[in-house]
């Protein structure tokens, strides 16, 4: 028997936990340079923009010194 509507979206945001949503509008030339990194490096966007993401919070956190004003207050974006 085939799956109403309801069962596969459950089924799909139940296969999406941990990942979160996002809808950004970015400009032609960023499309672009994405595709063309997706392209590439033979990998999705997604993967592309997570990586991306990743290594410029790595190179934010690495600038920082622990435990400092600057650490605390770029942490304390996870609690708002």
């Amino acid at each position: 028997m085939a799956k109403t509507n309801a069962e596969r979206q459950k089924a799909y945001r139940e296969n999406k936990q941990g990942d979160k949503a996002l809808h950004v509008w970015i400009s032609e030339e960023a499309s672009l340079a994405l595709k063309r990194l997706s392209s590439h490096y033979d990998e999705p966007q997604k993967n592309i923009i997570q990586e991306m993401i990743l290594l410029a919070d790595k190179a934010i956190i690495n600038s920082l010194e622990t435990d400092s004003y600057q650490w605390q207050d770029y942490f304390s974006v996870d609690d708002k």
